[in-house]
């Protein structure tokens, strides 16, 4: 029997709190339990790790105002991911704030949306350092960065839905992309 292929990259972004992260994971488990290896990819940790070569230019949060000059940062990072993801014929799942903007060929991004009310619901779970990090952080800049970036390969997806449904909306979008680079 032969693994099914998944080609290219799927970049996850959102407002803290949309679930990029939950999304993340269950499309990583989803996919790997119909035999297609998947690499989950976080930015934030990708951040933390970069921060001790990049001291100033990877302080504080992702989305804080100066999110533009962090994105450009890891870019790099994250092309070089995409690219040995391709090489190697696994799927690549990049999720977190700093994949804003990165539109990997093949690839497919997906921005969460939520309303508001429930994204803060969903806050209040989140680790106490962060919890306090996102209550007094200003998202205006990301929250406009988000909602103005277009791309042929944007898609918008409400997540206020079981992740099951996600799941399984973004595996349709995903095997798509797929099926039409092999052909």
């Amino acid at each position: 029997m032969s693994t099914p292929t998944i080609l290219g990259a799927v970049v996850l972004t959102g407002l803290p709190g949309a679930g990029k992260t939950h999304l993340a994971l269950a499309l990583a488990a989803a996919q790997q339990a119909i035999g297609i290896p998947t690499f989950v990819l976080h930015t934030d940790i990708l951040k933390v790790t970069l921060r001790h070569v990049f001291p100033e230019e990877l302080k504080g949060p992702g989305y804080a105002p100066d999110f533009e000059c962090k994105v450009a940062t890891v870019r790099p990072y994250l092309e070089a991911h995409a690219a040995k993801a391709r090489r190697d014929r696994y799927g690549l799942i990049i999720e977190g704030t700093l994949a804003l903007g990165f539109f990997p060929e093949p690839g497919l991004h997906v921005t969460l949306t939520l309303p508001e009310a429930e994204r803060r619901r969903r806050i209040v779970r989140k680790a106490d350092a962060a919890r306090s990090a996102i209550a007094t952080a200003n998202l205006a800049s990301y929250s406009h960065a988000l909602a103005t970036q277009q791309h042929p390969t944007l898609r918008i997806l409400p997540a206020d839905q079981p992740v099951d449904v996600l799941v399984s909306q973004v595996q349709t979008w995903w095997s798509g992309l797929s099926s039409r680079v092999r052909h």
